[in-house]
């Protein structure tokens, strides 16, 4: 894969996952449809439409700073995710199209993000304070307050 193709893929996977996790957000579905088109016309370029030097140099320097954090199972599954975005934004974008979509969309977001693993906590159990009878909060903060301070104030 060349340095244009990864970048213009991480634009839509990056896209992609923010509208999937705000689907109400218009901005991300617009950023998302933009992403898509450009990856449509990278893809499939026009023949009529000179490329510009200085827009391919951009390009370069900036996929050139984008790939400094993306390996190549990173970059490959930017590129499915860009793949699916349009088979799915397509004339024929039916449900199939969808569902290959969220899934790819999926598997970008635990690669990019992977779950942080359970934290290890000890299950409180229903008998801790039974010896006591409940303390409203404002008295618990008194008490720890004054103990900072160095005085004891009496229980009500």
């Amino acid at each position: 894969m060349d340095d244009e193709q990864v970048l213009r893929a991480r634009q839509v996977a990056v896209a992609a996952s923010a509208w999937f996790h705000a689907r109400s957000d218009s901005e991300a579905y617009r950023r998302l449809l933009l992403a898509s088109a450009q990856w449509v016309t990278y893809r499939a370029p026009r023949l009529d439409e000179p490329a510009s030097d200085e827009l391919a140099a951009h390009l370069r320097r900036a996929a050139r700073l984008a790939l400094d954090v993306m390996d190549d199972d990173a970059a490959q599954l930017a590129t499915n995710v860009a793949d699916a975005s349009v088979a799915w934004l397509g004339p024929s974008g039916d449900g199939a199209a969808y569902d290959h979509f969220e899934n790819k969309v999926a598997e970008w977001d635990n690669y990019c993000t992977p779950p942080l693993p359970e934290p290890a906590v000890e299950e409180l159990l229903d008998e801790l304070g039974e010896d006591r009878a409940p303390v409203a909060l404002r008295e618990a903060i008194e008490v720890v307050t004054a103990q900072l301070h160095g005085a004891v104030p009496e229980p009500r």
